[in-house]
């Protein structure tokens, strides 16, 4: 854990976290003005090579940390307001060349920078097929390199790859002992097998994530645990169960400032309508 530079007051931050802080308030640096617009969670997502998932879990923990509890869609910009006004990070630290300020290993960039890179782009097969490369050549996947392996691999129909990828992100969070990222991948498993019309291994996936979520009942991840549980309804016949689901799901993307689960409450609450005759 490392201790924030200004304000003693200031909460303690894990280093991921830090990384995460540097990319969010990284333009700021350019310009000197605290209300210039912070990168956005894709942009984030991108310079630290890890999922959209993921940046959206550390800034949920940051938010919290920083008492940032407003619903406006503006959380971004007055996390970013908080982190420059307290000293958690000076220009200095935005400048660096790298987010840890330490240089990568020439030899894992590489050999990981091109399949991050294309996973960066939405361009699966080029990504799943570096990353297959990276690991082939002995170069070790982290969780989050294990994540994006398995997205790649779903967005191909490489679901047994996927699958693989996926568990063994979810065993190193465990072992970590990061439940919020465990159960998110938790969450992805699900969809993978429910892919495969395997819902009895679906909904054990599911249940793993609730049980991972026990006692964090107001985190994004919860929100995605609802949303699933919403198209288990619906593909179960029960769509009255599964639009009041979808409208906890969209009223969670809204707390949390999460698009994308704001826009998957709202596309399985219309699955449901049409299913209900309220076309």
């Amino acid at each position: 854990m490392s201790d924030p530079p200004g304000d003693p007051s200031s909460p303690r931050l894990t280093p991921r976290e830090r990384d995460v802080l540097i990319e969010l308030c990284r333009p700021l640096a350019a310009s000197g003005d605290a209300f210039t617009e912070p990168a956005s969670i894709r942009q984030i997502a991108d310079s630290l090579f890890v999922s959209e998932a993921a940046v959206k879990q550390h800034l949920a923990r940051l938010y919290d940390k920083f008492e940032i509890y407003d619903d406006s869609g503006r959380r971004r910009v007055h996390l970013a307001n908080a982190v420059m006004e307290r000293g958690v990070l000076t220009r200095t630290d935005l400048l660096a060349s790298s987010p840890s300020g330490e240089a990568p290993s020439q030899a894992v960039e590489e050999q990981l920078g091109p399949a991050r890179a294309a996973a960066g782009g939405r361009d699966w097969t080029a990504a799943f097929d570096a990353f297959v490369a990276a690991e082939s050549a002995g170069t070790e996947l982290g969780a989050g390199d294990l994540e994006l392996l398995g997205e790649a691999a779903m967005y191909i129909d490489r679901h047994p790859e996927s699958i693989a990828a996926r568990q063994r992100a979810h065993s190193i969070y465990l072992a970590a002992g990061d439940q919020r990222s465990a159960a998110r991948v938790a969450l992805a498993l699900v969809i993978n097998h429910a892919a495969r019309l395997a819902p009895s291994v679906a909904g054990g996936w599911l249940n793993s994530a609730r049980r991972l979520l026990e006692g964090c009942d107001d985190c994004p991840e919860q929100g995605y645990v609802v949303a699933t549980t919403a198209l288990f309804a619906l593909l179960g016949g029960d769509a009255a169960a599964g639009r009041g689901y979808a409208q906890e799901a969209f009223a969670f993307g809204q707390r949390f400032d999460d698009a994308d689960l704001r826009a998957l409450g709202l596309a399985l609450e219309g699955a449901a309508l049409a299913r209900l005759g309220e076309v």
